[in-house]
């Protein structure tokens, strides 16, 4: 994890975890955080399980524990929130157990900007206020089945019906779209705080002893007389409809006894077995996975969003055989990545078997492609943070309340505090010489350990109304403190900032 001192923190807030990055979504949290992290960003993250069920194993929690700076853990209220795909409205999904969670985070530490993933979490927008909320969409999920029965295809994962989506988006400081194509959709929605930000491939790698890659040389499938090909991806629709299509190609061609395929990921759990077939289930490094196969090839034909296992593998340095779906967003220029479905995909695969030579080639303009679009992200994010930057500035001149870090409380002068709590007592512990001149408290008329006077909020004197107050009262009834503070007079309203 790169060294911060920046100060700057965020709150993001997911329904699926970091680890392990089986899947597209959860490649894509986890680089993004790690595409913070590597510009100076704390990161804390909620995790709402509604993904899985909290089903991870515990070196996977611990990963993702030791990944973040500060991990929270919410369980749905509704066991069987998430079971229905087919959304009516964007807060179908709406669960009081994460907005408690959420606004107990933004009260007690300061954050910069609050993230969260999938328009069906805006609601979260209501338990923020002055910082910049952002919606990291993934996808377009508005008529997504809609879509998926037009290519004659089964409807999976979210659905919603495209006003929905709307009103979600417009709650929304800035909305992150994945891809032109699906930055286009919003405008047409309405919604001009679009951004676009594409994916940067994962860099924490993770070692794994049991790895099935250490057992691949026993196996006689990489052999140096046949094409060995890596195919990878998730158990969603689009990817085994595609793997199975370039399967039955490859049957069809003949070409079996030619080739060696690797299938990596859970998609190789559902795919039909074959003699030329290699199944590695998940793999920890792709880098890896890559690095032992000839070509890799991404045969997806449907479905919506950019393809983030199209991006991993055209950074590899490795020759890359792509539909024209899986490229969406990339601009492709050259045919092999533009290929019109998965069963053509055999078509070049046959022109590599009969002149190896265009391996070298292939790989050399994968790289390049990839190259482009990396640099591409890196500008996307950094105008991202700038635009985040100039919200937050704007935003922090309307704060509620100006943090003051605790250890700036002894060279406060005598101030007054609001709140006889344990708040209280923990700042007489950690800091028995601050000048307290007086406290206030709607309830209670004594405090055990204080010789500073006890009065109710309107019986502050003028003078005391001058003085800078730290609030103590958290969570919402503390904005509701706060304004009562303001509407006596007090001038000066301070929050106590958590580090």
């Amino acid at each position: 994890m790169t060294k911060k001192n920046t100060g700057l923190r965020v709150l993001i807030i997911a329904p699926m975890p970091t680890h392990r990055p089986h899947s597209g979504n959860r490649a894509r949290l986890l680089s993004f955080v790690e595409s913070l992290q590597s510009r100076g960003w704390y990161v804390d993250l909620i995790w709402h399980t509604l993904e899985s069920g909290g089903g991870i194993s515990t070196l996977e929690f611990d990963r993702m524990a030791k990944f973040v700076d500060r991990l929270f853990v919410v369980s749905p209220s509704d066991p069987l929130m998430g079971s229905q795909q087919k959304l009516e409205h964007v807060d179908a999904l709406k669960d009081p157990a994460l907005e408690r969670q959420t606004r107990w985070c933004i009260y007690n530490f300061d954050y910069c900007m609050v993230i969260v993933n999938y328009v069906f979490l805006s609601y979260l927008s209501e338990s923020v206020s002055n910082i910049p909320f952002v919606i990291d969409t993934h996808d377009v999920l508005g008529a997504r089945h809609q879509y998926l029965r037009s290519q004659n295809k089964k409807p999976e994962f979210y659905d919603l019906p495209v006003e929905e989506e709307k009103k979600g988006l417009k709650r929304a400081d800035f909305v992150i779209a994945i891809t032109h194509e699906d930055q286009k959709t919003f405008k047409e929605y309405g919604i001009n705080s679009s951004l676009v930000i594409g994916h940067m491939p994962i860099k924490t790698l993770e070692k794994d002893a049991s790895s099935q890659l250490s057992k691949l040389k026993h196996f006689g499938k990489l052999q140096k007389g046949k094409l060995n090909i890596g195919v990878f991806g998730s158990d969603h629709r689009p990817v085994l409809d595609g793997m199975e299509e370039l399967c039955s190609s490859i049957d069809q061609a003949g070409i079996g006894d030619q080739i060696s395929l690797f299938v990596a990921g859970l998609a190789g759990t559902h795919l039909k077995d074959r003699q030329y077939i290699e199944k590695l289930e998940f793999v920890p490094q792709l880098q890896t996975f890559f690095d032992l196969v000839d070509l890799i090839v991404i045969p997806v034909d449907y479905g919506s969003g950019l393809k983030i296992k199209t991006v991993e593998a055209l950074t590899s340095g490795k020759p890359v055989l792509a539909t024209i779906h899986a490229s969406i967003g990339l601009q492709p220029v050259l045919a092999e990545h533009c290929i019109e479905n998965s069963a053509s995909s055999v078509l070049w695969i046959i022109k590599i078997i009969q002149d190896r030579g265009r391996l070298k080639d292939l790989a050399s303009s994968s790289q390049a492609l990839g190259t482009r679009y990396l640099q591409t992200v890196s500008d996307q994010f950094d105008v991202f943070l700038n635009e985040i930057a100039l919200k937050e500035k704007r935003m922090s001149e309307n704060k509620y309340e100006i943090p003051i870090k605790w250890s700036s409380i002894v060279n406060l002068g005598p101030f007054g505090v609001m709140g006889a709590g344990s708040l209280l007592e923990q700042l007489l512990l950690q800091y028995p010489n601050a000048e307290i001149a007086f406290v206030m408290d709607n309830l209670k008329s004594s405090f055990k350990g204080i010789s500073a006077p006890i009065i109710l909020p309107d019986q502050a004197t003028p003078q005391q109304k001058k003085m800078p107050v730290i609030n103590m009262v958290r969570g919402p009834v503390g904005l509701d403190v706060h304004q009562q503070l303001k509407g006596l007079g007090f001038t000066h309203i301070l929050k106590l900032q958590y580090t």
